[in-house]
């Protein structure tokens, strides 16, 4: 109702001008069509026709209000659609960065594998934990050695000696300590 009130009184406001004018294009364009001449007559007097100019406008009003309210619905609505969309990809996208990252843990870890069994040959260990860095180099190039060859009495062999080493240098160390 505010509507109709502020267009009728915008419709009899002097700054329209020609366009309140019974002979105005849009004056004959909100002129309701079949009138009888009494009606017209009644109609095109400057109350009544400010009167019903001022509803039309307010009636357009309210229907560009309600158009723009579905519009705007529409948009509501697509913005939340396109916000779904877009939680499913980053979604899908996180599944995909773990799933990456399980597959790349999982790699390591058979890498780990393969560098525990190139010193876990057959059952038989070498300890390198005890030596120094520099013996822990040589077994661990020995262990490198020892699966690159390919006869087994060669290989043992090789963890013979390998032991051997770990003997003497643990005898070494012993005897260090007791001079020392």
């Amino acid at each position: 109702m505010s509507a109709h009130v502020t267009a009728k009184n915008a419709v009899e406001s002097p700054g329209l001008g020609n366009t309140m004018r019974p002979d105005s294009w849009l004056w004959g364009a909100l002129k309701p069509e079949n009138l009888t001449e009494s009606a017209e007559e009644e109609w095109m007097t400057e109350k009544s026709g400010a009167s019903a100019y001022a509803y039309k406008v307010a009636d357009v009003h309210m229907k560009l209000a309600e158009h723009c309210i579905k519009e705007w619905n529409k948009a509501l609505e697509k913005v939340e659609e396109n916000r779904e969309e877009d939680q499913c990809q980053w979604e899908e996208e996180d599944q995909l960065a773990q799933e990456e990252e399980k597959r790349i843990w999982e790699e390591e870890e058979a890498m780990q594998l393969e560098a525990e069994a190139a010193c876990n040959y057959k059952g038989n260990t070498i300890n390198i934990t005890l030596l120094d860095t520099h013996k822990q180099r040589q077994l661990l190039s020995a262990s490198e050695s020892l699966s690159s060859h390919s006869s087994s009495l060669e290989l043992a062999q090789l963890m013979m000696d390998g032991r051997l080493a770990i003997k003497d240098e643990a005898n070494q160390n012993e005897h260090m300590d007791d001079v020392g």
